[in-house]
């Protein structure tokens, strides 16, 4: 697959000071995506006798993504209302990079079966790598104003400014990022099954055990160079004129031109560019993880007569070992930065199910989960710095948990020849140790710091809801009426999480909604079915859910992501048993992607993607 297309984008990033009030920095956005996919599966075979099994599963996935952003960034002198003008400080910037994400897996695995048993060995090991080799991060061309700047809207906003704001030769180069990139991750895994079946007059009961070992590493590593002062370097090209393109095409706003990738690397070119290799930001985004998991299994299915009850636990340990570099702005000093952390989870279940009547089951369940935190988040770089007297950090967390869960769900589904299936699910989630990132300035260990920002376990928070399904056929029409359908799922959802700071050494908390959980969710397609064509028409909606928080200790900062409505298309047409056309069309009302800041008022993003439509021919031949 290979795929072109555009994004106009307008940004605030939350930078609002509602105590003056008046917005302090905006962003404007044209970006020029393209993106390659390539994937490739081989998958083989092999039954020697009813009892015996062997195959193989490989995998190969190469995800190619090259990324053009033309930028304008408007700093005002002072928080600024809207309508009104000021000085302050426009940069054109210039983002190109190539990223490119590898993929390949293999998987061989046994099932042998001797009367009631089954035993199943798999052995699999995966390589993935991401690579972003010198890309420029930030080219960066700035102008003052004394006057005149200002701007206007509330999602789309749009600048108020001079007309040399517009033009290539009032802007000077100021600085150029330069960064080349690479990550790798290895897996090796082992999982053995043994499953045994009893069969007994007026019950059946299915006993299964297990294990699986995993092993993982994580490399990374990241050079980076800023170069600036190009006048005392003897450029002569100095001017966004020297380095300008025609204008941007961005469907929200007058732009003016662009920045040329290519003569800005023509520049950088005639340098040696390891001189301006940043030590600092280079060598702290360095770090290697390794995730050792453990992993244990058991597990009862019965059957008999409505019943059916599976009860289990899983026994999980993890041993995680970090490996970075620790920064010291005061002492200039690196020194290297080691963590261990070692955790270990029983994860118990118990799931029902009954039949009240050959059209009616009603399902219960108690089980746990558990979800990592991310490599980017336990990450085990540490940089500290003296900033004018006050003492500032920002680092990964390596010691954080993993976030659990205890759920509690009842559901009650219902099958009928005329209404098709309908369903109700009451769930219940209690979630221990949810990740976020805060400052943890004042707390033990960080006493003497005036910042220290990491990510940390919040404290309890739970989730709870009803969610509605319909699947229903039309009939007795006795014409092409009969070949409609409709597939509707409605959600509703209620959550709380807290979270904690110190202000003056004194605990405070605040409850929040839990960060990505929207309160009504729903779905609708309609489709039309005959044994050659398939048309479907479908309704997504979510409301509004907190995507982060801007100040823990502020909610006037929250960001949330507006609700959400988006319409789609698909078909597909079987023009013989082996020939069939399908074609979709994906947003079809051109729905936004919008983000405030506390308040509609408030914007923190605002993107358009526009349609898209896919057309594509399938051939099967067996």
């Amino acid at each position: 697959q290979d795929r072109s297309f555009s994004t106009d984008n307008v940004e605030t990033g939350g930078n609002w000071d509602f105590d003056e009030p008046g917005l302090e920095e905006f962003e404007q956005r044209a970006y020029q995506v393209t993106r390659e996919r390539t994937g490739l599966a081989l998958n083989l075979d092999y039954r020697p006798s009813d009892t015996s099994q062997y195959y193989l599963r490989s995998l190969y996935s190469k995800f190619a993504d090259t990324e053009i952003r033309q930028g304008i960034i408007t700093e005002f002198e002072d928080p600024l209302a809207e309508n009104t003008a000021s000085a302050g400080e426009v940069t054109r910037e210039l983002k190109d990079r190539k990223e490119t994400q590898e993929i390949q897996a293999y998987m061989i695995g046994t099932e042998q079966t001797w009367q009631d048993w089954q035993l199943t060995i798999e052995l699999g090991t995966s390589e993935a790598s991401e690579s972003q080799p010198f890309a420029i991060g930030g080219a960066q061309f700035v102008q003052s104003f004394d006057d005149g700047l200002g701007y206007r809207g509330v999602e789309q906003l749009q600048l108020l400014a001079p007309d040399r704001a517009y033009q290539a030769e009032g802007y000077n180069i100021d600085e150029v990022e330069v960064s080349d990139a690479y990550t790798e991750e290895n897996a090796d895994s082992l999982k053995v099954d043994l499953a045994y079946d009893w069969l007994q007059p007026s019950y059946q009961v299915t006993f299964k055990g297990g294990m699986r070992i995993s092993r993982r590493e994580k490399t990374a590593r990241e050079d980076i160079f800023i170069v600036e002062d190009f006048d005392d370097l003897g450029v002569s090209a100095l001017t966004l004129a020297d380095y300008a393109t025609s204008n941007v095409d961005y469907g929200f706003d007058r732009f003016g031109p662009g920045i040329s990738a290519a003569a800005l690397w023509g520049t950088l070119n005639t340098l040696v560019l390891t001189d301006f290799r940043d030590e600092v930001e280079s060598r702290i985004a360095q770090y290697q993880i390794d995730e050792d998991i453990n992993a244990a299994y058991f597990m009862a299915d019965v059957n008999s007569g409505p019943w059916q009850v599976i009860a289990g636990a899983r026994y999980e340990h993890e041993q995680r070992d970090a490996r970075g570099t620790r920064y010291n702005d005061e002492l200039n000093e690196f020194s290297p930065e080691y963590a261990e952390f070692s955790d270990a989870q029983w994860l118990p279940s118990l799931i029902g199910r009954y039949e009240l009547s050959n059209s009616t089951i009603v399902r219960m369940a108690y089980s746990t989960g558990l979800v990592r935190p991310s490599f980017e988040q336990i990450r085990p770089s540490y940089f500290v710095e003296n900033d004018d007297g006050d003492i500032k950090a920002e680092f990964g967390n390596p010691a954080l948990e993993p976030l659990t869960s205890r759920n509690l769900d009842l559901g009650i589904e219902h099958y009928d020849e005329t209404l098709g299936v309908i369903s109700a699910t009451a769930f219940y989630k209690s979630i221990k140790n949810f990740v976020y990132e805060a400052d943890i300035a004042g707390r033990p260990g960080y006493e003497s710091f005036d910042e220290a920002v990491t990510y940390i376990n919040g404290d309890d928070a739970y989730v709870a809801g009803l969610e509605f399904n319909l699947v229903h056929q039309f009939s007795g029409f006795n014409n092409w009426l009969d070949n409609f359908l409709i597939n509707t799922n409605l959600t509703f959802t209620d959550s709380e999480a807290t979270v904690d700071w110190l202000d003056d050494g004194e605990l405070m908390e605040r409850d929040i909604p839990l960060p990505s959980q929207s309160d009504t969710t729903a779905n609708v397609a309609i489709g039309y079915e005959t044994q050659q064509l398939s048309l479907r028409l479908a309704a997504n909606y979510k409301s509004k859910y907190l995507a982060e928080l801007g100040d823990v200790e502020d909610s006037r900062y929250d960001i949330y992501e507006d609700d959400n409505l988006t319409l789609d298309f698909s078909s597909k047409w079987l023009i013989s048993d082996q020939i069939s056309i399908n074609f979709a069309v994906n947003n079809i009302t051109d729905e936004a992607y919008f983000v405030y800041t506390g308040d509609k008022r408030y914007n923190a993003q605002y993107e358009s993607y526009g349609r898209s439509y896919t057309l594509g021919v399938q051939w099967v031949n067996w």
